[in-house]
């Protein structure tokens, strides 16, 4: 049996030594790289465990992006909030990210890397002389795979994972978000571009009109 000096008794060494890193009463605690204090406040605290978890949230911590990130984890947890709530958290998330583009998941985690069926999709707009399109256009918060800025057009190819039913759903509100900017949303399927490439073309020729070719 072990016994801590706050009086907690472990069956095991590992559970034991887990209490003593943060026991409060553990008078051999090893203390925070910051010390005994918080760097940003100067609160201090008995345990690093408690200091490190203030710290990373202090209200006066200059590094924003943890507090942003606090603000986007709980906006994911949705599901224990009213829908009033839940849809004050959504336009908190939207606004700070429309402040701060740089740091949305997507753009942080997404590969650059294009698509096959994007590669097909982009050979043949050149070869069909369309222009006036930008390849990953930003706008707000989200990347358009082939945007027409001018004519407000956003062509999405789609690969298997939009299939899945929360990216259905997350598609449903960009495109909803689109639509409320003045954007038209042209979506196809990966396997409908390599399928038909050239009916994909003309359905888009179909929403921009006599666009000027090269």
């Amino acid at each position: 049996m072990y016994k801590c000096e706050c009086g907690k008794e472990f069956g095991n060494s590992q559970s034991h030594n887990a209490h003593k890193s943060h026991c409060g009463k553990n008078k051999k605690t090893v203390k925070h790289r910051f010390g005994t204090s918080c760097p940003y406040c100067d609160k201090e605290f008995d345990t690093p465990y408690a200091l490190g978890g203030h710290a990373r949230w202090c209200e006066k911590n200059p590094n924003d992006k943890d507090k942003i990130r606090k603000i986007l984890s709980e906006a994911k947890k949705g599901f224990r909030h009213t829908e009033e709530t839940k849809q004050k958290l959504r336009e908190k998330q939207y606004k700070i990210l429309e402040e701060r583009p740089e740091l949305v998941p997507y753009r942080m985690a997404h590969s650059s890397k294009m698509s096959y069926a994007e590669k097909v999709f982009m050979n043949a707009l050149k070869s069909s002389g369309i222009t006036g399109w930008v390849y990953n256009y930003y706008h707000g918060i989200y990347a358009y795979d082939f945007a027409f800025p001018e004519l407000k057009v956003d062509v999405e190819v789609d690969g298997k994972t939009h299939l899945q039913e929360d990216v259905v759903a997350k598609d449903k509100r960009r495109d909803e978000w689109s639509k409320s900017k003045g954007w038209k949303v042209i979506r196809f399927t990966g396997s409908e571009v390599k399928d038909d490439v050239i009916k994909c073309i003309n359905r888009v020729r179909g929403v921009i009109g006599n666009v000027p070719v090269s």
